[in-house]
């Protein structure tokens, strides 16, 4: 599988791409907010998904030697992301996009959000404290993130 977080239109979606199964995830946190109409939404992620295996292919054929994948007969698919009412800001889409492509299973996700609670806020400052303490990052860490590195 090839996971791709896009950004599109000030907000951001996650597309999985299943080669052996020929099918393509489409996880979007703003999907469901009822500022447009789903349908819409979908038309505009399947066009997105169908224009992207032309370009897959020329990153295939330059990084890996013998792998032709079949690029007919694919499916897009929007699984259900969350319980409930859910409404994502755009602010909030990347971190979003980010959570659901690290919890894809390939047919699920592997830990839903509940609309509720704290749960985006903890994964918004994993995902800070990665990014800040990844090998080769030459910037200056600020303060609080040298402290909290030194937490047991």
């Amino acid at each position: 599988m090839i996971v791709l977080p896009v950004a599109h239109n000030h907000s951001w979606f996650t597309l999985i791409f299943n080669f052996p199964r020929r099918r393509t995830t489409i996880l979007d946190p703003m999907i469901n907010n009822g500022n447009r109409l789903v349908d819409e939404i979908r038309n505009e992620h399947i066009k997105l998904a169908d224009e992207l295996p032309s370009a897959q292919m020329d990153c295939i054929a330059e990084f890996f030697d013998g792998w032709a994948p079949k690029t007919k007969g694919w499916q897009n698919w929007f699984p259900k992301l969350t319980t409930g009412p859910w409404v994502c800001s755009r602010a909030s889409s990347g971190v979003l996009a980010f959570y659901f492509a690290r919890q894809c299973m390939g047919t699920k996700l592997q830990r839903t959000l509940s609309p509720l609670g704290d749960e985006i806020d903890q994964y918004r400052m994993m995902l800070l404290y990665e990014v800040l303490g990844l090998d080769g990052n030459i910037g200056q860490l600020p303060a609080k993130f040298n402290l909290c590195q030194n937490e047991p």
